[in-house]
């Protein structure tokens, strides 16, 4: 996997209603023959369900795609709201991953297998 099959997304400040929407229209930021996108959420403090529901949505979109999605470096609020057990019935759950370097290796292990 060369570095063009992967998108980088930073997330900052707090994913509530009012931020949603710029969420859900990350899907068509992606350009063809991305195979990755990861969400760098280091300096996102908290979710709120519009904010998961949004996030839901982009990994429809992204899988629709065939694209796979990374979440890394979540805070503990936010990390609650996403865990695989707050996210078991999403079609497309996000792998959630400590920080951005373990997202790259794993864009690049998945690659290579």
């Amino acid at each position: 996997g060369a570095a063009g099959d992967v998108r980088v997304f930073r997330l900052y400040g707090a994913l509530f209603f009012g931020a949603a929407g710029k969420v859900e229209s990350l899907a068509d930021e992606v350009p063809a023959g991305v195979r990755w996108v990861i969400l760098e959420a280091n300096h996102l403090l908290s979710i709120d369900s519009s904010g998961q529901n949004a996030l839901e949505t982009l990994g429809k979109e992204l899988a629709r795609r065939d694209i796979g999605w990374i979440i890394c470096g979540l805070h503990r609020q936010p990390q609650q709201q996403l865990d695989p057990v707050a996210t078991a019935h999403w079609p497309a759950p996000p792998l959630l991953l400590p920080d951005l370097p373990a997202a790259l290796d794993r864009t690049q292990a998945v690659e290579a297998a």
